[in-house]
């Protein structure tokens, strides 16, 4: 029954629907020139892959007829475990306006969407369903043009480009990102190359190059990066006076923390991309580097699909919000019904038992124990580490005559939707000495000082296959930063005490805290964190951002989901972030019934909201017709956002601080102005090493954080 009800409603929603199609048989490719053109399909604005790029063929065929480009992209049935989906609707957005594409239906289940543009298109936004999935997913289409100049191009050639790790042969990292097919315009002083990157996908993690410089003639040159509507999306050009055949080159990559990396780029100046027997080394060059059918995706199970990373936005429409009961629209976890594709640990395909987390064990022989609230910091200690949230909270030490022993606990990283395990652990002492590892990510080591700040390096198993798989190839150094003073004290053999601690009336061993310099006793500090207890067990004790998440709870802004959890690291989608803005401003939701845009449907808990903000100015959409609402919002659509809503509320802005980001001309034209004025107001700052991250996620705890920046702001 529940099955003739669905199906009925399908066929009410396409009669009824105000979106036009195309009809398949209108298609004319009896005349033009042809092309084969490698297409990939991405999550929107991402790296990543969603379930369908492995249904997706990946050579679209494309006549141009007339100064009109008419392109037919086939679906084949693809498998996730034991269930088998199909593309069932396809939209493309085309002059601001989804349009909805009839399939010719082929052998064996494959579907062909043919629809026409006026000019050739590098990226396309894409709207989609799958089977069993009732919602649409939304995605871009991304054709490689690079083998088929236009005519008004600059004359060029190409000819091949690796990317090989400093001083030996084998690829670097960089290589399964790098077009190897670079593109040479001679001019009358030399070559100007032109090199383009995708996302690179290594191991389980997706790294993205931000910054690439190459050394010529002895002189490091920093390359300005170009967005361009392609698969390889962003390009550098550098200038030649000779064909030099291997140049030093160095690059940042987002998922290795922004560590710049030392390789050699060589240039085959005497052979086109495609006469490369493929190297051996590096699976997926063949004659036709880069381009197969799915270049390089076949050796990463689960990028793309893991549920959370793209294709399911994370727990429903707004888990733990209160006014939306939360799991009811995604049952079975989006497009992941019950992991059965994932032999082993569901959420860690491939690990099965390699990583089995155990409680932490320090020794029972001591003269003193303590348990002390650490956090995991930048070497150069400027910032959190991206490893922090693999570190357990607290660590114990123990003190046995004149040495200190710290038992140190890590658990899985979240790294760009996939996990990494330290594997070895170091510390630097009088030198670089490797840690005792006592299993199930408990580490201990011992030295002759009780120290608040200890250096430490890491092996992370995800962080070694970006370096090609060799165990310590992606070490990352930190620094290990230790509370003392708010450490408590466990056992005191002894006998001697300590003056800092004390009992409580449970009998509990606990630390006073020491007044400040010129404090009297019973002085509150200035500040709108109330004293609450913050009770998420993903929230742990020195969290940076745990006072502005204590604050947005006790104020209604955010609420926990059922399981008891914040999710500070998830990105937080449009529709979310405009019903957080929504409750801050107290708006009747009564009194915006309806909705603004054809995807926001006006049942939905962020409707009202939505409307409310679509009609004082603070969002436009990406068109008249298009919000997105279950996107997830990245750091320069926030800007834009949160500085609307701060001129409807009549925000007064002061300039405290003149900032300059690295990054600066990755910021949309249109961003810019807000991003700059948020960030001379103190209201947002940057990601570390001078990135501001426009493309990044926006995460949950961000967006306590900068409403907490807000309120203290305005009552200052």
């Amino acid at each position: 029954m529940k099955r003739r009800l669905f199906s009925l409603l399908m066929v009410l929603t396409l009669v009824f629907m105000s979106v036009p199609y195309i009809s398949a048989d209108d298609s004319t490719s009896e005349e033009g020139t042809h092309y084969e053109v490698p297409v990939e399909l991405y999550n929107s604005d991402a790296g990543t892959h969603p379930w369908a790029n492995d249904g997706l063929i990946h050579t679209a065929q494309v006549v141009e007829n007339d100064g009109l480009y008419e392109y037919s992209v086939t679906f084949k049935p693809f498998k996730k475990g034991l269930i088998t989906y199909k593309v069932k609707q396809f939209g493309v957005w085309l002059d601001g306006e989804r349009v909805m594409v009839d399939p010719v239906e082929g052998e064996d289940g494959y579907k062909t969407y043919t629809f026409t543009t006026n000019e050739r298109k590098g990226k396309l936004q894409l709207d989609y369903k799958i089977s069993t999935i009732p919602w649409f997913k939304h995605g871009d289409l991304a054709f490689d043009w690079s083998a088929y100049p236009e005519e008004d191009e600059d004359a060029y050639y190409n000819i091949y480009a690796k990317i090989n790790k400093s001083g030996n042969d084998t690829p670097s990292m960089a290589n399964s990102s790098v077009n190897h097919s670079a593109r040479v315009v001679d001019g009358d002083e030399g070559y100007e190359v032109t090199l383009g990157f995708k996302p690179a996908q290594a191991g389980p993690i997706t790294g993205h190059i931000t910054e690439f410089s190459i050394e010529i003639n002895g002189e490091k040159i920093t390359c300005a990066p170009k967005t361009v509507d392609s698969v390889y999306s962003t390009e550098y050009t550098f200038n030649l006076t000779e064909k030099s055949e291997l140049l030093p080159v160095f690059f940042r990559v987002d998922a290795m923390n922004f560590k710049e990396f030392e390789a050699d780029l060589i240039l085959d100046w005497d052979n086109d991309p495609g006469e490369d027997p493929g190297n051996g080394e590096d699976p997926g060059n063949g004659e036709d580097p880069g381009n197969g059918e799915d270049p390089g995706n076949g050796e990463d199970p689960g990028n793309g699909e893991d549920p959370g990373n793209g294709e399911d936005p994370g727990n429903g429409e707004d888990p733990g919000n209160g006014e939306d009961p939360g799991n009811g629209e995604d049952p079975g976890n989006g497009e992941d019904p019950g992991n059965g594709e994932d032999p082993g640990n569901g959420e860690d395909p491939g690990n099965g038992d390699e990583f089995e987390e155990l409680p932490m064990n320090p020794s029972s022989d001591y003269d003193i124990q303590w348990k002390v609230p650490v956090v995991l910091r930048k070497a150069d200690d400027s910032d959190v580490s991206m490893a922090n949230p693999a570190l357990h909270p607290y660590i114990y030490v123990n003190k046995k005559g004149n040495n200190y022993t710290y038992y140190v606990k890590f658990v899985a990283m979240d790294l760009s939707g996939a996990q990494g395990h330290v594997t070895n652990a170091f510390y630097y002492g009088p030198s670089k000495t490797q840690a005792s590892n006592q299993g199930g990510g408990n580490w201990y080591f011992t030295l002759s000082e009780k120290k608040d700040k200890i250096m430490m390096a890491f092996w992370v198993d995800a962080m070694d296959a970006l370096q090609g798989g060799t165990p310590g190839a992606g070490e990352q150094d930190a620094l290990l930063t230790v509370n003392w003073g708010s450490a408590q004290l466990i056992d005191d053999k002894t006998d001697q005490g300590q003056n800092e601690e004390t009992v409580n009336t449970d009998g509990e061993t606990v630390v006073e805290e020491k007044l400040k310099e010129g404090e009297k006793e019973g002085e509150e500090e200035d500040s709108l964190i109330l004293a609450i207890e913050l009770d998420f067990e993903d929230v742990p004790k020195g969290y940076w951002a745990e006072g502005a998440i204590g604050y947005v709870i006790s104020n209604g802004y955010f609420k926990g989901n059922s399981q008891g959890q914040f999710e500070p690291k998830r990105a937080i989608t449009r529709g979310e972030m405009v019903t957080v803005l929504g409750r801050v401003a107290n708006v009747e939701k009564a009194d915006f019934s309806g909705t603004s845009f054809e995807d926001v449907n006006a049942s939905k808990y962020y409707a009202p909201y939505i409307k409310w903000a679509k009609e004082n100015g603070i969002i436009n959409g990406y068109s008249d017709k298009r919000f997105g609402p279950d996107d997830y919002l990245n750091r320069e659509q926030m800007a834009v956002i949160i500085k609307n809503y701060l001129d409807y509320k009549n925000f007064d802005f002061k300039v405290s601080t003149t900032v300059s980001y690295k990054d600066f001309k990755e910021i949309s034209s249109w961003a810019i102005p807000s991003v700059s004025k948020l960030s001379s107001s103190g209201l947002v700052k940057g990601m570390g090493n001078g990135l501001f991250g426009p493309k990044a996620d926006f995460t949950r705890a961000q967006v306590a954080q900068i409403l907490y920046n807000m309120d203290d702001l305005k009552n200052k």
